[in-house]
């Protein structure tokens, strides 16, 4: 019996192993408009592998085209609500398209125009959860009108 609880002892080494290295999660961090930014969301949700968490850091992130989510199991994650903004002019591209299983909206806060946010529902998202997550009405742009004196 001793002779057999040694090789038990390496078999569940190696199985929990080889549990650990498939269930590891990458963590890609994304800051908005940083000089040398190696990845911006588009790429990050490219690049990333199943399971993967993408770090949107403090700032404001305005999205120019649909965010397509393609792989499972991705988190996209804030700095939180007050922290990490996506600004959005959702009248031109539909919001996200979800192509995968359980995509997360972490930690950050959305800005939409008034008329799309008005439309907004959490249940036109499917295999989307949202957690700690703030909605709100996009600042109305301030134009400059410059006179020549």
């Amino acid at each position: 019996m001793t002779k057999f609880l040694p090789n038990t002892k390496i078999l569940v080494y190696l199985l929990l192993s080889l549990f650990i290295s498939f269930t590891h999660a990458a963590l890609i961090i994304v800051k908005p408009n940083a000089k040398n930014n190696f990845f911006n969301i588009y790429e990050a949700l490219e690049i990333a592998n199943e399971g993967d968490v993408i770090r949107l850091t403090a700032g404001e992130f305005n999205l120019e085209k649909v965010l397509l989510i393609k792989k499972d199991n991705l988190k996209l994650e804030g700095a939180g609500r007050k922290a990490t903004i996506l600004s959005i002019d959702h009248s031109k591209f539909p919001l996200v398209v979800n192509k995968s299983n359980n995509f997360t909206l972490q930690d950050l806060t959305m800005q939409l125009d008034e008329q799309e946010l008005s439309k907004f529902s959490k249940r036109t998202f499917k295999n989307v959860s949202f957690e700690r997550f703030s909605l709100e009405k996009k600042p109305s742009q301030i134009r400059k009108r410059y006179v020549n004196w």
